[in-house]
């Protein structure tokens, strides 16, 4: 019997002399591990649907150990993509830590939806890397479980206050004075002393419909302050440094942000 699926090949692993092993989110299934035989070969009509980045559909039946990739075709391969290294580096980078997080049946449409927003934009310069880098890392831990508490300080519920200090290793947000008073006033406790436009960009970011996701301002001086905050608390909560983002900084100037 086969299926019909439409999914975003994350990653891939060479099996035999021709086939491979695609790890493919899809919105109606979450992750799925597929066999794409002969694939590898040039003259084979699957191979180039099944490149890891390709958003594809794919017509599959079951086979004795993994389902197997029968057809499939191009919906969107991200080709421009592919051209420049420091935005092929940071798609890699997007992919693999959706691969790292493995989306659920719950969360996996939006994962997806994210994803490939993400990567369009990220492909026609809709917006700049440092604008879609901190959101899309805000937004996927969001979905997967690892949503900051940035509503209002976590002692005394105030939404603002002169001065709001974020708590990257434990997601919590206090204002200036409760946490000079908390358990958490220590030289060896990480924090972050937030700008209002970089709380309320991620106030945004985390909250706000999809629609409306990546449409907001952050003035030209505190877009350092919201990537560098997104990019440590990607670390602290995956606890682990992928490839892709080591191979993608040491490519992208950090000056452009």
């Amino acid at each position: 019997m086969q299926k019909k699926t439409k999914g975003m090949i994350l990653k891939e692993r060479n099996i035999g002399e021709n086939d491979r092993i695609l790890t493919v989110l899809t919105a109606d299934r979450g992750l799925i591990e597929v066999c794409a035989r002969r694939s590898r070969s040039p003259k084979s009509p699957l191979t180039g649907a099944t490149q890891v980045l390709c958003y594809s559909e794919f017509c599959l039946f079951q086979g004795k150990s993994y389902e197997t990739v029968d057809s499939a075709e191009i919906i969107e391969s991200f080709y421009d993509l592919r051209l420049d290294v420091v935005k092929l580096s940071l798609a890699g980078y997007f992919v693999q830590l959706c691969a790292f997080l493995s989306p659920t049946e719950e969360n996996c449409a939006e994962v997806l939806r994210l994803l490939l927003n993400t990567c369009y934009f990220l492909e026609k310069e809709t917006y700049s890397i440092a604008h879609l880098k901190p959101v899309f890392e805000l937004r996927i831990l969001s979905l997967s479980g690892f949503m900051p508490n940035v509503v209002a300080c976590d002692r005394c519920a105030a939404y603002e206050s002169d001065e709001m200090v974020f708590l990257p290793l434990y997601g919590r947000l206090m204002c200036k004075e409760c946490y000079e008073l908390s358990e958490y006033a220590s030289p060896d406790t990480m924090c972050v002393h937030l700008h209002p436009a970089v709380l309320a960009a991620v106030r945004h970011i985390v909250f706000s419909p999809f629609e409306k996701l990546f449409s907001f301002q952050i003035p030209a001086t505190c877009r350092r302050q919201l990537y560098d905050l997104a990019e440590v608390y990607t670390q602290m909560h995956t606890e682990t440094e992928l490839k892709s983002w080591t191979i993608f900084n040491t490519l992208f100037d950090r000056g452009n942000i």
